[in-house]
């Protein structure tokens, strides 16, 4: 009787849990999907507003913080403008969403003609992963605080479904026992 239980608890149980890790990783990968055409919409914007008449060369360097980077190039290939020369991103622009790798990880890059000018915005893609790792995480905190209580719901249920089994076996001892009190 013990072992059915056993069996059906640790069924359930393990069950459960390789449900919740399924989850955690179809949301992990929906976040991070939705992370990325946040981002991607917000990059294509911020090109899209940048003015299309055509302007000088502005000195870039602004800070050390390389979460986004504006490189500004006319269609001649002249820069005009590079907001962290440092960054670690090729001096080029294909027009369009890219992923460019480099030592200092991965790159969302977006470039687009405005106006005479090409521009071209980059994030860290390391910046995304951690959004999404945050929203998966707030996503799946309230199944995780869930998962003991129902550990408990489904050892009190299988308790209570095997309590009709519990009472048959019962039943058979005691006859077993009056049996073997007759035979005697």
């Amino acid at each position: 009787m013990r072992s059915i239980r056993r069996r059906l608890l640790a069924g359930l149980l393990l069950t459960l849990l390789v449900a919740l890790v399924l989850a955690g990783v179809a949301i992990f990968r929906q976040s991070r999907a939705e992370a990325n055409e946040l981002f991607d919409f917000q990059l294509q914007q911020m090109a899209l507003s940048l003015p299309a008449e055509p302007f000088s060369s502005v000195p870039g360097e602004h800070g050390d913080d390389a979460g986004l980077i504006i490189q500004i190039w006319s269609r001649n290939g002249v820069e005009l403008y590079y907001s962290h020369p440092r960054a670690p991103l090729p001096r080029r622009a294909e027009l369009g969403f890219t992923t460019v790798q480099t030592p200092a990880g991965d790159w969302r890059v977006y470039a687009a003609l405005v106006g005479d000018n090409v521009v071209q915005l980059a994030q860290p893609m390391a910046v995304r992963d951690t959004l999404a790792v945050s929203m998966a995480v707030r996503t799946l905190l309230p199944l995780g605080v869930a998962m003991p209580i129902l550990a408990l719901l489904v050892w009190i249920i299988v308790g209570r479904g095997l309590r009709p089994l519990r009472r048959v076996t019962r039943a058979l001892d005691a006859r077993a026992g009056r049996a073997r009190a007759l035979a005697r």
